[in-house]
């Protein structure tokens, strides 16, 4: 009989933070191999979309993908109109994100607003205070 597959443990934390924490971005995917958090996509609670929640994590496989072991932080900041930076080691980048859209049944951002009063607070490097909505620690709730 074959076995079946089993789920791998999630590493990538969502948080909520306040728009003005982000610089006015919508969204903020960290990566930091030596932060309690090591992967982190913190999304503006004010500008909450399911397209800003995709867009944060096509950014974040696009990453994972291009820098599979990281050796210093990287942070990408998404901007209400498209625009992306990469700022990791002393340098930052502009670049333009195609939007992605995606026929994913619209579960993540209701489940994020459900979990939103109960959320583990951290304090994250360059951001302030993050409500943990998905905790790589406890990914269920």
């Amino acid at each position: 009989m074959d076995k079946l597959p089993v789920a791998s443990t999630p590493t990538t934390s969502y948080g909520l933070a306040a728009a003005s924490q982000l610089g006015g971005a919508v969204a903020k995917v960290i990566r930091d191999p030596s932060a309690d958090e090591p992967e982190i996509v913190v999304l503006a609670d004010e500008q909450l979309t399911h397209v800003s929640y995709l867009n944060a994590r096509y950014v974040l496989t696009l990453d994972k993908r291009a820098v599979p072991s990281l050796t210093s932080r990287r942070v990408w900041t998404i901007m209400p109109d498209g625009l992306i930076k990469l700022e990791t080691a002393g340098q930052t980048q502009w670049r333009k994100l195609n939007l992605v859209y995606g026929n994913l049944q619209e579960t993540a951002v209701p489940n994020m607003r459900r979990r939103e009063p109960n959320a583990r607070v951290i304090d994250v490097d360059g951001i302030g205070k993050v409500r943990l909505v998905f905790d790589r620690q406890n990914p269920h709730g």
